[in-house]
């Protein structure tokens, strides 16, 4: 679910920058991608309901991984606040959505180790190397809006992919232990 709505903040974002003509289409197209993600995501709860797992309290493991998903969403915050902190204060916020970018692609190899979630791994590769790119377009004196519009539009398909990529590989697996338990 989380990647369905930061993608279509993502996508918000790149359709902010981008030409006016396609903004009402983008919209709707983000709306029903988002709709989309939503559904699928509340069609997992609704299966999950149906496994039956013992009401043990959390484990030591399920309480550090939590610990160390806040510590990393955090810090990830954190990171982009200062960055949007010094890039106004430098009056270089042109380089602000690349640099956000960089950091949220960051911060997804920690989750991939923390969640043995391969994906992500190719999440935070694709999003960092948006960002850097986006930097040193910028850097090349290249117009800020499109290169905005770009590295948005690749962030925001890119955590659609991977909420797409993660639904599907859940619903996998909820089939193959659905089916095993039924022998």
């Amino acid at each position: 679910m989380a990647c369905g709505l930061f993608g279509a903040l993502w996508a918000n974002s790149s359709l902010s920058f981008g030409p006016s003509t396609l903004r009402n289409v983008g919209y709707v197209v983000v709306g029903l991608i988002t709709c989309m993600q939503l559904w699928g995501s509340f069609d997992l709860r609704r299966q999950s309901r149906q496994i039956t797992v013992a009401n043990d309290p959390p484990s030591s493991v399920q309480k550090r991984t939590t610990r160390l998903f806040f510590a990393i969403f955090a810090a990830e915050f954190i990171l982009i606040f200062a960055a949007a902190n010094v890039l106004a204060s430098q009056h270089a916020t042109q380089y602000l959505m690349p640099v956000i970018a960089m950091v949220v692609g960051l911060h997804f190899y920690p989750l991939a180790s923390l969640f043995r979630a391969r994906q992500f791994y190719v999440t935070a590769s694709v999003m960092t190397l948006a960002g850097l790119v986006g930097v040193l377009a910028l850097s090349a004196h290249v117009t800020s809006n499109p290169v905005n519009v770009v590295v948005d539009a690749i962030c925001a398909a890119t955590l659609w992919l991977t909420g797409l990529y993660s639904w599907r590989s859940t619903m996998q697996l909820a089939h193959v232990d659905h089916r095993q338990g039924m022998k």
